[in-house]
């Protein structure tokens, strides 16, 4: 636990990776003996992120994370929810609620976030929450749409132009809880994960694999391509005030023929936090 909370503070990243390690090896049921680490700790091990000793092995373990393609190209999957849960954070750290309350973010999960509108709408935001839980009866909601033509569907709603097109919606929430949040919710159709998604991520890998002192000598490398949420293994000693989900690693499946080639000894499609598909090896 101590070593975890020093990657934590260290390397925040790190501990993301780490977890994604400890998931993928519970999935495989790997043996090991142990995870090396050199002078500098977790956050000085990269290329590969990860050095098993498997006997008389080392096995260099290198995770990416798969991602889904958007439609414009103009920014990635990731960027976007990025922004999206900036704006997120920037509306929870803000907000000055007159009582406590949930908020919850309706995000259109491939609209990118325009700054300059994104931080007008927040402060028109802010100061509607404001004014709207000065009234708000115990157990009630009320939700913000962006246009008239929704307050048919949702009779509680309050219209407000200003909200940015990257919000399909904000809901607002008086459960009678003792602190406030924001919480968000996502929504996307899963593609599955092929060639198209695989390709340039191995592109990438392999040029850094092959670049002059690109990755530490090992027995073996296998990458790790992960798919989904990767649960913690360090869990928070606080209550979150912000909780996003993630769609932009999420995938339905994985539809490649197998075995690929590749420069790495195995390639993994990792469906966090349960199943592992070496595509390196035949169906």
């Amino acid at each position: 636990m101590e070593i975890l909370e020093q990657a934590a503070m260290a390397a925040p990243k790190k501990l993301d990776e780490l977890a994604a390690l400890h998931w993928f090896i519970q999935s495989e049921k790997i043996d090991y003996d142990e995870i090396l680490i050199d002078e500098g700790g977790f956050a000085a091990e990269e290329r590969p992120d990860f050095r098993l000793r498997i006997g008389n092995k080392t096995i260099g373990i290198e995770i990416t994370v798969a991602q889904r393609s958007i439609a414009d190209g103009k920014f990635s999957a990731q960027q976007i929810e990025a922004a999206q849960n900036d704006f997120a954070t920037a509306l929870q750290k803000d907000m000055r609620p007159a009582l406590p309350i949930i908020v919850t973010l309706a995000f259109n999960d491939e609209i990118a976030v325009e700054q300059k509108s994104a931080k007008a709408a927040l402060s028109v935001i802010i100061r509607k929450i404001e004014e709207i839980t000065r009234s708000m009866e115990p157990r009630s909601s009320v939700l913000m749409v962006r246009t008239e033509d929704k307050v048919l569907h949702y009779p509680n709603a309050l219209v407000c132009p200003e909200m940015p097109e990257f919000l399909q919606n904000i809901g607002f929430y008086n459960d009678g809880q003792d602190f406030s949040a924001v919480t968000a919710s996502r929504g996307s159709i899963l593609e599955n994960f092929t060639e198209e998604h695989l390709n340039p991520i191995l592109q990438k890998k392999h040029k850094a694999l092959k670049a002059p002192n690109g990755y530490r000598p090992c027995d073996e490398h296998w990458l790790v391509i992960v798919s989904g949420l990767v649960p913690p293994i360090l869990m928070a000693k606080e209550r979150p005030t912000v909780l996003s989900p993630s769609s932009a690693t999420n995938f339905a499946d994985a539809k490649i023929a197998r075995p690929i080639r590749s420069d790495f000894d195995r390639v993994y499609f990792f469906r966090s936090p349960t199943h592992a598909l070496n595509l390196t090896e035949a169906p």
